[in-house]
């Protein structure tokens, strides 16, 4: 990949200007990141990188800092010049023409990296409660999560994708009693949601449980909604919404491994035996109401 090219050269010429002397006090084991961007004006080439950021290893200006990088890249293929700490990068055809040839060599496996640790990896994303549709933002999360999962699986790694159910709590309660007066609306009855602010907070008014209660009413004709224990209706949207998100999801082409319930996993007693662990080793406290972590000492990963 051509970033991944240019970085590397940099890279090489940063450890070549150090070894010199040239990159002021900058030294072999200073941890630096540099980025391969493109340049906000075209006619400085096709890619750049800011090394501004070692002025505060090497104590030199950034114009010093990359003219001493410039000085020991092999400018093998590519032409470069320097604007403050920028250096810019312009690719030759000859450079172009060879990255074209490999791509067509290598086709879908052009990009694929070599010579890395390969993982596996649980990937949980989108994870709505099955209270209702989609909206913008659960397309969004779907697009990336099923993308980086595509990419982490194109690098070798094993990906299991997994949906979390958000199904316990009071959401499924609101959901059931929202079921209830839609199908009761259907019925003719002289009913609404209430409209007071904090009241309406207690229910989803939303019209797609219409449709919901109208197919309830022909699957249950003899089912009386006033007196029917309100889980049926809570256990019937439930599935209905995530039946919906489901098909959204599968025409979106966003694969998921598994829809792992939240209330399959507090039934479990699994939720309660790792608290009581973590109670039992001091790692959690309670105030004002809440359950709490401990703030403990970061120790950086190595």
């Amino acid at each position: 990949m051509l970033k991944d090219f240019f970085l590397k050269e940099v890279e090489k010429a940063v450890n070549e200007s150090i070894k010199a002397g040239t990159l002021g006090q900058m030294g072999v084991n200073d941890e630096y990141t540099l980025i391969v961007e493109k340049p906000k004006n075209p006619e400085f080439g096709d890619f750049a990188v800011n090394v501004s950021s070692l002025a505060r290893m090497a104590k030199i200006a950034p114009p010093m800092i990359a003219q001493a990088i410039v000085d020991k890249l092999s400018k093998e293929n590519y032409t470069v010049s320097v604007v403050g700490g920028f250096i810019n990068f312009k690719i030759s055809d000859n450079m172009l023409a060879n990255t074209i040839e490999e791509i067509l060599n290598k086709k879908e496996n052009y990009g694929k990296g070599k010579d890395f640790e390969k993982e596996k990896i649980l990937l949980e994303y989108v994870s709505a409660n099955p209270t209702g549709p989609f909206h913008i933002g659960h397309g969004r999360w779907a697009a990336m999560g099923s993308a980086l999962a595509n990419l982490l699986k194109f690098y070798g790694h094993e990906v299991y994708q997994e949906f979390y159910i958000n199904d316990a709590g009071s959401q499924i309660q609101k959901l059931g009693n929202s079921l209830k007066i839609r199908i009761q609306q259907e019925l003719g009855e002289s009913v609404d949601f209430p409209t007071d602010e904090v009241e309406r907070k207690n229910f989803y008014p939303g019209d797609y449980l219409i449709p919901v209660a109208k197919k309830f009413l022909k699957e249950h004709p003899e089912v009386d909604v006033h007196t029917c224990d309100i889980k049926i209706l809570c256990d019937y949207a439930k599935a209905e919404m995530e039946s919906c998100q489901r098909k959204l999801l599968e025409g979106f082409r966003v694969h998921f491994d598994k829809f792992y319930s939240e209330l399959d996993l507090h039934k479990s007693g699994k939720v309660e035996k790792r608290y009581k662990e973590l109670m039992d080793k001091g790692y959690l406290y309670e105030q004002d109401g809440a359950m709490w972590f401990k703030r403990f000492k970061y120790i950086p990963y190595s």
